[in-house]
């Protein structure tokens, strides 16, 4: 078989195996979407496959530079295996294969924990411990505002909480009039 015939032969089987992934960009070029942004572009030299190799280009913004290396390894000890051969096919099962295993991984890990989620205890943050603020209503002396805020405190920790959270408002925090703090 000539590498002509051997090239349309192999990107009609593959289309008929992989029709939802593979789009034929042209005669020659080939790419092959998979899960997620992993994609490879194939282009078909003349003499493919019984004297030059397909090559490849592997996009993949997703992958690790770990993850990347370790694939685009896989894919040239693939070809070293298949050297004369189409190799498509045994690309896309080695990209398939890649990307399965990592994402199983990833779901082991999500699953394994040392810590059961029983044992945890919600730990109060700040946010539940500063006590009620209470407003009051403005005043206007001139060009001069005054608001009273009020919070029942039991301990000079609640007072700081308390007086740090009105500061967080950027009108109280920027006020020039001395304020009075009351325990």
């Amino acid at each position: 078989m000539e590498d002509g015939e051997a090239q349309k032969a192999e990107l009609e089987i593959l289309e008929s195996i992989f029709g939802d992934l593979i789009f034929f960009e042209s005669e020659d070029r080939v790419r092959i979407s998979f899960d997620g942004d992993v994609r490879l572009f194939v282009r078909l030299p003349k003499a493919y496959p019984s004297q030059e190799p397909a090559l490849y280009e592997l996009s993949g913004p997703s992958l690790s530079r770990n993850d990347r290396i370790e694939l685009e390894n896989a894919l040239n000890e693939t070809w070293l295996e298949n050297i004369g051969s189409p190799i498509i096919y045994a690309w896309v099962t080695v990209i398939k294969d890649f990307l399965e295993a990592k994402q199983q991984k990833t779901q082991e890990a999500e699953v394994s924990s040392d810590v059961p989620l029983e044992i945890l205890e919600p730990v109060p943050s700040v946010v539940d411990l500063v006590p009620t603020i209470y407003h009051g209503e403005v005043f206007t002396d001139r060009k001069s505002h005054f608001q009273a805020h009020l919070a029942r405190v039991f301990s000079k920790e609640e007072v700081t909480l308390v007086l740090n959270r009105l500061l967080e408002n950027s009108k109280i925090s920027r006020a020039t009039h001395n304020m009075l703090h009351l325990f």
